[in-house]
């Protein structure tokens, strides 16, 4: 059920609602970093901290674009997302190297593929009534497999310049650094896109409306 009770309460009783709320990620995290820490302590060395960062990006992104999905799904969930986002790579490496394709062309391609994949499984969801994580379990399979199919099981290696067989190099500029070669590009570009999620959920009409079609 909705939680109104946070209606008409003073900052600093939202502030402890919202402690009480996000708690046990807390403490999870907490749990997660100590166990890397002890297993891995290279990790955590200043070095390691733009990689791990440039990794990091491109599941913020996935969680921020789950985030409305998992917030008005009332229960569903879609756990195909980390198979289509290596679906998606295969064929941006591709049509970058091969096609010689420049960034907005790219972009569109990707984001049309990704929005029929994920059109496809809604569809069969809702037409026959079957539980998303159900028919994700089966997307994830066929994104996992088209990837290797796309990619005939192959590392595809991406090279920065002009000329065939090399991606353009405007795409060079996600993977640079900055803050004394610390932060990726990509990390930052994630950040704001969090920012402007956090303010979409919290402060717009169709925030509210996600949080009230999820309750």
């Amino acid at each position: 059920l909705c939680d109104v009770r946070t209606y008409g309460m003073s900052s600093v009783t939202r502030l402890l609602s919202l402690g009480r709320s996000v708690g046990f990620a807390v403490v999870l995290l907490v749990i997660l970093l100590a166990v890397n820490l002890i297993l891995s302590p290279a990790r955590f060395q200043p070095g390691s901290w733009g990689a791990l960062l440039g990794l990091a990006a491109p599941l913020i992104g996935a969680a921020i674009a789950s985030t409305p999905v998992i917030l008005a799904g009332r229960g569903g969930i879609d756990i195909s997302v980390g198979a289509l986002l290596s679906l998606s790579r295969v064929p941006t490496a591709t049509i970058m190297t091969t096609g010689g394709w420049g960034l907005i062309p790219t972009l569109l391609v990707v984001l049309v593929c990704g929005t029929v994949f994920g059109g496809v499984q809604g569809v069969i969801s809702n037409r026959f009534r079957l539980e998303p994580f159900i028919v994700t379990l089966a997307g994830l399979q066929v994104a996992r497999g088209l990837a290797l199919v796309i990619s005939k099981n192959q590392y595809i290696n991406i090279s920065y310049g002009e000329g065939p067989g090399l991606a353009s190099p405007v795409f060079a500029i996600l993977g640079d650094r900055l803050f004394n070669n610390t932060v990726p590009v990509a990390t930052l570009v994630f950040v704001v896109v969090a920012a402007i999620a956090t303010f979409v959920l919290n402060f717009t009409r169709f925030g509210r409306y996600a949080f009230a079609v999820g309750c």
